[in-house]
C-alpha cells in the first residue's frame, strides 16, 4: 500500500465491535493520521514500518478511549508524541522529541527507544505508575534515575542515554536491567549498600560504566542468567562478588578488572 491514510466519514459501529481495528504495518504509507480516523480506531492499531509523519497532533487520540495497543514504530514522526496513554505502545525508531508525557505512566508496556526524548523518566517509574516493561534505549534523557519506588517494573532498558548520578537502587522483584553506556556512578550500590539481594533478577548489563570503590560489594541474585560488564572502567581495591546459581552468559570483554575484583568470580556456578 502507498499514499495516505483516508479520512473516515459516516462510520457506523456495529454491535460486534467498538471501532475499527487497523493493521497496515510494513507498507509505504505517508502523511499524517487523519483525526477522523483516529476517532474511530479501537483495540489494536498497527501502523509500524511505514513512512508516516513528520507531524502528529499530541491530542490525536485523546477522545478515543478504546485503544489498547498502538504501534507507531519505524516511521518518520518528529516533535512531541501523542499524550494519550495506551496499555501497550511502541513509538520506537522515530524522531519524537521533547519530554516524555507523564500520562504514559498508566500504561503497561512502553517502547520509546531510538528517538530524541530529553528530560527524565522518573514519572514513568513512580510509586503510582503501572509500567511493567520500559524500553528507552538510545534517546537523550539526562539527570538522575530513580527506580526503587516503581512497584510494577520488571524489565527496564535505558541503554546509551545521558543519565548520571548514583546508580539506581533496584527493587528486588525486577527481572531484566540494562543501564549500559550512561554516566552513572556506583555510589548507591557499592559505597552505601555493601550487599544487594535481587531475588528475581535474570539479566544485568552494566557495560560502559565507571566503578570506583574501596569497599567490598556483593550482589546476590540466584536467578541471574546473563551478566554483562563489557567496556567498563573498574577501579577497585576490594573484591566484588556476584552470587548466582544459574549463570549462562558472562561478558567481561574490554575492561580493566583487577585481580582483586575478580577474586569472587569462582563463586559463580557456570
Amino acid at each position: 500500500l502507498s499514499g495516505t491514510l483516508p479520512e473516515i466519514y459516516n462510520y457506523s459501529k456495529s454491535r460486534d465491535t467498538d471501532g475499527l481495528r487497523l493493521d497496515v504495518h510494513n507498507n509505504e504509507l505517508s502523511g499524517t493520521i487523519p483525526r477522523s480516523l483516529a476517532l474511530v480506531l479501537s483495540t489494536n492499531v498497527f501502523l509500524s514500518h511505514n513512512q508516516l509523519g513528520p507531524s502528529i497532533e499530541p491530542d490525536l487520540f485523546d477522545r478515543n478511549k478504546n485503544i489498547l495497543s498502538l504501534d507507531l514504530s519505524y516511521n518518520r514522526f518528529t516533535g512531541p508524541p501523542p499524550t494519550r496513554s495506551v496499555s501497550t505502545a511502541s513509538y520506537a525508531y522515530n524522531e519524537f522529541s521533547g519530554t516524555v508525557p507523564a500520562t504514559w505512566k498508566s500504561g503497561t508496556n512502553l517502547d520509546i527507544s531510538h528517538n530524541r526524548f530529553t528530560g527524565g523518566l522518573n514519572a514513568l517509574l513512580s510509586h503510582d505508575a503501572s509500567i511493567v516493561v520500559l524500553k528507552a534505549d538510545n534517546n537523550q534523557p539526562n539527570g538522575t534515575l530513580s527506580v526503587r519506588h516503581a512497584t510494577t517494573i520488571r524489565n527496564l532498558r535505558v541503554r546509551n542515554n545521558h543519565f548520571s548520578g548514583p546508580l539506581p537502587i533496584l527493587p528486588h522483584y525486577i527481572k531484566e536491567v540494562d543501564f549500559s553506556y550512561n554516566m552513572f556512578d556506583d555510589t548507591n550500590w557499592i559505597d552505601f549498600v555493601p550487599a544487594v539481594t535481587l531475588s528475581s533478577l535474570v539479566s544485568l548489563d552494566l557495560s560502559g560504566l565507571v566503578f570506583q570503590s574501596h569497599s567490598c560489594f556483593e550482589l546476590m541474585s540466584p536467578e541471574l542468567n546473563t551478566l554483562i560488564l563489557a567496556d567498563a572502567n573498574y577501579t577497585m581495591d576490594k573484591p566484588v562478588s556476584f552470587q548466582t546459581h544459574s549463570l549462562g552468559a558472562l561478558d567481561l570483554s574490554n575492561n580493566n578488572l583487577t585481580t582483586a575484583s575478580l577474586s569472587a568470580l569462582p563463586q559463580l556456578a557456570l
